[in-house]
This record gives C-alpha cells, structure tokens and sequence, in this order.
C-alpha cells in the first residue's frame, strides 16, 4: 500500500521555492538590467553578459563569474518583466536560466492545497519576429529554462529555440514563434540534441514542417539517436492550413508523451499534402529502411494525453515502422482522420507494431474523427477499447478551459462528471495511467482501498475527475517525546530564517506563518497526547472532493474542518487483513479497551487503548472511518485505519557527580532521576495505566532496573539491590540506594561510567553516561581514568613527605 505525502498532489511548486535556498548566493548570476547589454556597461548585468560570463567563468559587463568551474551548471537569475533582445541568445556552457518566483509564499495554492500558490509566468525573454531566440549549436551545451515565456522568434530552423545539446522546459511558455523551414517553436539540431519538456505551452507557432517540434533526422547517415519527453503540457493552436504537421518525429528517437493536452492544432486538411498533428512515420515502404527518415528501433509511447477538436487530414499519422504504445489516451473529435495508417489500408491481420490499452476512440469509419487502427488489434478484447462513435463530445467532456491557477495555468479539458461517462474510472486494478494527471494531481490508482465500493481508478486522457477518496492506513504509536522535538525543530528552523538577514523579505510572511503552525502544533499535541496513542493523517492520505463551476473550470475542495467531517468506529482486534486483502477477515467482536476517535483540533484520526495492551504479533487493531463533504452528505468515502501498538523505549539522559577530592569521595548515584518512559506517555495522562510504574519491578516487588556498563576496576560500587537482569543477558542489574567511590581517598581522577535501565515492560533504555569528577582534576593534567600523570605522582610524594615530617 502506498501512503501518500500531504497533499497528494505530485506537482513540484516546492522545488522552486526551497526553505533553506532562501539566502542569497554569490554564485548565482542575477541579471539587474532588461537592457539587451554586451560588456559596455559595467554598472548593469544583462542575459547577453550572464551567458557570457557563465562560459567564460570570469565577470563580464557587469555580471559576476558565477560557478567557476566548467562542469557545473550556472545558474543565472531573471527579474520579473520583459527582456527585449535583439539577436539571439547563444549559451556556449552548462546553463540554468530562471525566471521571476512564479508564486505567493503566504497562500495556499488551489490546486495542491499547500504553500506557495503558484502565480501566472512573471519573465519574458520577447524578439522582434526576425530572429531566433536562443541557439546552442554552436556550443551543443545542455540548457535548461524555467518558469519563463519566449515569444515572437523567427528563424529558418527552431524560431524560438534550435539546440544542439539537450534542452530541458519547465514550466516554459513558448507562443507567437515561427520558422520558414522546420520546427516552428523547437529544433533539435545534430546528435546531441534532446529535449526534455515539463509543465509548458506552446500556442499560436508555425512552421511549414514542425510547427512546434521539428528535428534533424540522419547524421552522417546515420539515424540521429535522441530522448524527446512531453509532459503535463499543452500544445494548443499551433500551425494553419498549410503546415504539414505540428510534432513531427524522425531519426532514431525515445519519445514518451504524457498526460498532454494536444488540441486546436491545424495542419494541411488535402488528401495530397497529408497535413498531420502528430507524425511519426518514415515516409517509406515497410522494411525499407535505406529510404526511411525513421529508424525501427524507435519507440513511441503515448500515455493519458486528451488529443481532440484538431483540424488535419491525420491528427495521428503513423505505419509499421517501430514499436508504438497507446494508453488511456482520449485520441477523437478531430476534423479528419484522429489515426492513419500512412500506406493506405491495413490488412486486416496487421498489427502495425501498435500496443493499444484503454484508449477512447472513434472506431467507425463512418463517424467523424474516425481512428484507424489494425482491425485485429481492435478487435482484440484485451485493448479495452472505448469506442466514441456517436458519443457526443459535450457528454464526455468540457470545453477548453483558459489557462488559469484551476488548471495549472495551462489551457486544458476535464471530464464530465456523470455516471454514465465511458471515460471515467474505466481500468481495474492493473493501471498503468500516469499516476499524476497534468495538473500534478494524483490519480491515485494504487492507494488500497478495501471498504470502498467506488474505488478510483484510470481516467482516459490528461485530467483525471478528482473524486473523494479514503485510503487505507496503516500505523503504529511512535515516541510522544521524539513527536514533540520534531515539531520544536521545525520551528526553531523557521525561526533561525526569520532571523536570518540574508532571507529575503518576500518569504518573511510565510516562514512567520510555518513557525506559528509549528508553534501552535506542539500546544495542541501536548494537550491532545493519550498512553500509547496511534496518530493517522486522514486528509494528507486521501483526494479530496472536485466540483465543477458553471464555467465548465473544476475546484478542488481542500480538506478542512471546514468543508469535511469525520466520522469512527472502532471495530476490533484480529489478524492483518490488509495482507489477505480479504476485508471479511475483518474482526467481528467488539474491543472494549479500543478507542478510535477523530480530533478536530489536530484534525489527525487517533487510536489508542484504555489498556496497556501491545499488539501480539500478527494481530492489529481495526477503525473505519468515513469522510464526508459537508456541502453534500452523500459524497462520502470509507477507508480503514490500521494500528499495532508496541512499546517505546524509555530515556534515559546524562548525569554529572561531583568527587570531592580529601574524602572518602562516596557519592549517592540517583541516575534515574531525570529518566522516564514518557515516549509512551506520561502519568497525567487520562489513560495512563493505573498503577503502572516508569521502571522495571521484579515479581518480588524489588526495583533493580539498572544496568552499568564496565566500571573502571580503580571504582567501587555498592547498590541495595541486584537482581539479574529481566533481558536473560547474564548482567547484573542496580536499585534502591547505590553508591560508588574510587578506592582511593586522593583520587584526582575523573571517571565516566555508562548505563542503560529497564522500562515496566522490560524495554531497555538508550545509553547514557555518568560522569565522576574530582574536585582535584582540574589541578591535574589527567582528564580521566588510567595511570597518574607526573604531577600528580608529585602532589602525592609531597603529601607522603608532609605526612613523615608530622609522624616526627
């Protein structure tokens, strides 16, 4: 079973706003001027001299070295606005370019539920629409972009970007590009060339071959071997009406395209020109491979995309040449052909080295946006095929929704949210979606779910209907203790970056915010604590409910006590059912010793036990438990909560004793004062066994429950207890009065001697040490246990020789 991490969502806001990445960096190049800058002003730092000094690992203009070495990846900081170049940008190293922060620290974003809220782009790198934006052909260096927007490029080949390394987007929105050849918004240029893409948009790009993606397909002769991944994207309103496709694919390519909105596209709608959306075809005979711009030992796989209302003579056009895998993909609703086979019609036994799952389709050739694919292969009961024909598009989905905060600032479909959708939770139990839609949420395919009887599964194409869901969790009690100094922790972290002057000041608001939710967690914890009590994250481990506006747009109700309610009840004792998965294993008599309750202050399910029974081994304690939206009662979900209880070790800390020195040197060792069991709770506690003792006590009432580690032989000590310790290790263990002297009355030595203790259920304690110090040794070179140093051997000949002249 996969427990998920708060809030369920796998989007990576966090990773452009680290907490300990919040000081400045003098390795960082910030850019200060939008001024299009090439070393004449030594008081500024633009782009043009960033990349300069970044490949140079010197200064330059008035921009710093950066990471002098050349294997690092430079890091070069963009301001908020627009940076107007007037010829292309050509990074030559190892380069991360970033945009502005594109979030509110001090709010919660509305689609993960958690900080920061993610904003519109605030960075432009803009041309004038006669030049290409950015080329590494030169250099063939790895470039990354994020959080940035490039527009109005033109070039021959790649009018926004023509890379010949590999190239990685993350959240990039590339618009309003061109180029009169190929690759409209992108090319990939040489056999270095890759390009990792993630969380973009392309929209308004043309190009007569590629309108937004287009490459080099032979090097040398040889097909150009290269990785190209598309994901969580949308690539929407590119190309016309004499674009001979969009996406076009050759050479020996990787290519992995998933959960993308793909739709508004247009390409050549003429028979004879053969515009399409998608191209991944070697424009030759099968097996043909002297003639073919495509290799056979290419792969395709296309997985969860919505690829719909594109307007072409193919939207997908494909023939036998290497392996293709579509899955859950929602490929219909295009003007034309949705799939072609290039070569004309298939055999009826051809397969097309096509592997086909789940994927919702238009399967009569007498419907619009019909798919053609190999009748075998359709027919075949294990594709799982949805068939579209005749299937209103309105029925199934929504419009178009702009580009927002509710779609992740990408313009994207959902699913209409009615029971009789085809598209809607159409796999069982071996899903192979993308676990994550294309807003970051999780389609949480793989969450147990033993209760429920409207378990989530796949969605078919890029945006899952985000339903209510429980999941099944598992948990067991941990230290009260180590609870409370994680929590302490974290807020002295915050606090350290408030204090910190070189945070800056746009995070200010929200490390105060964390430190007093951190703060206030450590009160409502202590308040809330019971012996042995299991805590379980309910809402950090489920998906929450989503509702859909007017607008067709959809709203994810976050968890809260304001919007959800939760109900219990305990069930019972009994043997793991989520092993067997067989919920009638379940236990049926009733626990009366078990308590199962919702704490609305901490808003965490809680379970514990009135006894100070721990779980035997193989059994766990059962609690059902339902989530409720409270707007509508009947959208509800049932999850089980899980709980062994065991026994923590108790703790024991460190103690000093002071020898004075002239004396007989005895000291009363009371090493057990400052110990205790509390990482199970403590005695004030209201379900605090009664009677329950903090050590461990023998059958014969005596308390002997520690044990010393090796004791220096030059140390005596005397206890009024010993027993044999409850570990069956052959040790003795110490009670009741002990105490310990060194042999000699004139020891000047300090001593350390370790020990452990026994908690009431006979759970050995960390280590901890005693330390012994004599009032003398700081008189003395020895700092401890052993031989005599010599100047102690001279204060001891001394008093020798006093002690004669007095017998005189």
């Amino acid at each position: 079973m996969k427990n998920y991490k708060k809030a369920l969502f796998a989007i990576s806001v966090l990773a452009t706003f680290p907490l300990l990445a919040a000081t400045s960096d003098d390795t960082v190049i910030y850019v200060t001027t939008f001024d299009d800058e090439d070393g004449e002003n030594a008081n500024a730092c633009s782009l043009r001299e960033a990349l300069t000094a970044a490949y140079q690992n010197k200064a330059y203009g008035g921009c710093s070295a950066g990471k002098t070495t050349a294997s690092v990846t430079d890091i070069i900081q963009l301001k908020a606005g627009i940076y107007q170049i007037s010829k292309p940008l050509t990074p030559r190293s190892l380069v991360s370019i970033y945009g502005a922060l594109d979030s509110i620290a001090e709010e919660k974003d509305v689609i993960t539920g958690d900080y920061p809220r993610r904003t519109a782009l605030q960075t432009t790198i803009q041309g004038n629409g006669s030049f290409g934006l950015i080329d590494t052909t030169a250099g063939k260096a790895t470039l990354t972009l994020n959080r940035l927007r490039l527009t109005k490029g033109k070039s021959n080949r790649g009018g926004a970007i023509q890379t010949g390394g590999a190239l990685y987007l993350n959240r990039v929105v590339i618009d309003n590009s061109s180029a009169t050849e190929n690759g409209g918004a992108i090319y990939l240029s040489g056999i270095n060339s890759a390009v990792g893409i993630t969380d973009s948009t392309f929209s308004d790009n043309q190009a007569p071959t590629g309108a937004v993606l287009g490459m080099s397909c032979l090097d040398n002769l040889v097909f150009t071997e290269r990785t190209i991944t598309l994901t969580n994207s949308s690539v929407i309103k590119n190309g016309d009406t004499s674009s001979k496709s969009i996406l076009e694919f050759c050479g020996e390519p990787k290519l992995a395209l998933n959960a993308n909105t793909i739709a508004e596209n247009t390409a050549s709608s003429n028979a004879d020109a053969g515009g399409s959306i998608i191209k991944f075809t070697g424009d030759s005979l099968p097996n043909n491979n002297s003639s073919s711009i495509l290799s056979n030992s290419s792969s395709l796989s296309l997985i969860s995309n919505t690829i719909v209302n594109n307007t072409a003579y193919s939207t997908f056009l494909y023939d036998s040449i290497a392996a293709k895998t579509l899955k859950y993909n929602l490929l219909a609703y295009n003007q034309g052909y949705s799939c072609r086979y290039l070569l004309g019609e298939l055999a009826e036994t051809a397969t097309a080295n096509l592997r086909l799952s789940y994927n919702a389709l238009v399967k009569s050739s007498n419907s619009a946006g019909y798919c053609d694919m190999p009748h075998d292969t359709l027919k075949d009961e294990n594709t799982k095929t949805i068939d579209l024909s005749g299937v209103a598009q309105a029925s199934v989905m929504t419009g178009l929704q702009a580009a927002t905060d509710v779609t992740a600032f990408m313009p994207m479909y959902f699913l209409q949210g009615y029971a009789t959708n085809p598209l809607i939770n159409v796999s069982g139990s071996n899903a192979e979606c993308t676990s994550v839609d294309q807003r970051g949420v999780t389609r949480l395919v793989d969450s147990l779910q033993l209760l429920e009887t409207n378990n989530n599964s796949c969605d078919i194409g890029a945006t899952e209907l985000v339903r209510l869901s429980a999941s099944d969790l598992s948990n067991t009690n941990s230290s009260q203790v180590g609870l409370i100094t994680t929590l302490a922790k974290q807020r002295d972290d915050y606090q350290a970056l408030i204090d910190n002057s070189n945070t800056p000041v746009e995070f200010l608001t929200f490390y105060k915010i964390q430190r007093d939710l951190y703060a206030q967690k450590i009160i409502d914890y202590k308040a809330a604590q019971k012996y042995r009590q299991v805590y379980f994250d309910v809402f950090a481990n489920s998906v929450p409910q989503e509702i859909q506006n007017n607008d067709g747009s959809r709203v994810i109700q976050q968890f809260s006590a304001d919007l959800y309610m939760v109900k219990t009840e305990a069930l019972g004792t009994g043997q793991d059912v989520f092993l067997s998965g067989n919920v009638n294993n379940l236990p049926s008599e009733n626990d009366p010793e078990l308590r199962c309750e919702w704490d609305s202050t901490l808003q965490q399910l809680v379970m514990y036990r009135t006894d100070d029974k721990q779980s035997a081994a193989g059994d766990y304690s059962y609690c059902k438990y339902t989530i409720q939206l409270k707007s509508d009662t009947s959208i509800q979900s049932v999850g089980l909560a899980q709980a062994s209880f065991v026994n923590i070790a108790p703790i024991a800390i460190n103690d000093a004793y002071t020898m004075q020195y002239g004396t007989n040197q005895q000291v009363d060792l009371d090493v057990l004062a400052n110990d205790h069991d509390n990482g199970d709770g403590s005695s004030d506690q209201i379900n605090y066994p009664a009677g329950k003792k903090a050590f461990y006590v023998y059958p014969d009432g005596v308390s002997a429950p520690i044990k010393f580690g090796s004791i220096d032989n030059n140390l005596t000590i005397v206890a009024e207890h010993t027993r044999a310790c409850p570990d069956e290790s052959g040790a003795l263990c110490y009670g009741g009065k002990i105490s310990i002297k060194p042999k000699s009355s004139f020891n000047v030595f300090n001593y350390s001697i370790t020990y452990e203790f026994f908690d009431a259920d006979a759970k050995l304690s960390n280590t901890a040490t005693v330390k012994l110090i004599s009032t003398e040794s700081g008189k003395s070179n020895n700092s401890g246990g052993g031989s005599l140093g010599w100047l102690s051997v001279l204060a001891l000949m001394g008093m020798a020789a006093v002690r004669n002249y007095r017998k005189k």
